[in-house]
């Protein structure tokens, strides 16, 4: 009931002066309450990003030699503010950097990995989807047990980079070709380098539901969320033929502590 109640509220909140309105007023309850009902915090984690939808890379070689969709790394955090209305409930807000997007991959048939005992496997193209927010979710604290808590509402985000990050591959000047295992085989030694394209289709302002659960002891607690974007984190719906219509998820694990 109360994720329908936060989707409904959102609905209210993508009128942009509605937000504002909203944020100033949630960031001047505290000077409202007593100071020692608040608690303040830091929070980092790891995060692991996936579109919904195969939007894919482009290229006619695409065709022979697919790609699959794979998780979009990265480390994320920020500050967070805690109130305890009573044992049963509470609110919390926290404005971080968040790190979305996706990967898409696929082996390399001209690209082997050597080891030091002369085995190999392909290594892989990629094309890494990179979008990051500066997020400010909201959400209600209910403490299930003296140990374990769920936190659940929505998270408005604010798009800073779109790019993508495509792998290349360059003849190294590395002198290992002179080198056993490496002096035995046939072929140049190359090096792994990334090209970055500004991708400026991205949706400047997103929406996300959050489910989090936290561990706690001492003033620590350990979380795991799930992020669910409502909206569409690209502007338009398919470019150079390929579909961008694609809404993103993220599951982040880490740490939190208070002060």
């Amino acid at each position: 009931m109360i994720i329908f109640a936060a989707h409904f509220l959102i609905l209210f909140i993508m009128n942009y002066k509605l937000f504002l309105v909203l944020c100033f007023i949630l960031w001047g309850v505290p000077f409202k309450i007593s100071a020692q009902e608040w608690h303040f915090g830091l929070k980092s984690g790891f995060a692991i990003g996936t579109f919904n939808s195969e939007i894919g890379p482009w290229g006619e070689d695409a065709l022979y030699y697919p790609y699959s969709q794979s998780a979009r790394l990265g480390i994320g955090g920020g500050v967070f503010v805690n109130y305890a209305f009573n044992e049963y409930i509470g609110f919390q807000t926290e404005l971080l950097y968040s790190p979305k997007g996706s990967t898409f991959e696929r082996e390399n048939p001209n690209i082997i990995s050597i080891n030091s005992s002369g085995g190999g496997a392909n290594e892989k193209d990629r094309v890494k989807y990179c979008l990051d927010y500066i997020e400010l979710p909201i959400l209600l604290d209910v403490p299930l047990s003296r140990r374990f808590a769920v936190k659940v509402g929505f998270a408005p985000a604010l798009n800073m980079i779109s790019r993508m990050k495509i792998n290349y591959w360059e003849k190294s000047n590395s002198k290992l070709k002179d080198e056993p295992p490496f002096n035995q085989i046939n072929g140049d030694i190359v090096d792994e380098e990334y090209e970055k394209i500004d991708l400026d289709i991205a949706e400047s302002f997103i929406v996300s539901s959050v489910l989090e659960v936290n561990y706690r002891f001492n003033n620590q607690y350990l979380f795991l969320n799930y992020y669910q974007s409502l909206t569409d984190v690209y502007e338009v719906a398919e470019m150079n033929g390929f579909n961008m219509k694609t809404k993103n998820y993220v599951v982040s694990l880490g740490y939190a502590i208070f002060f």
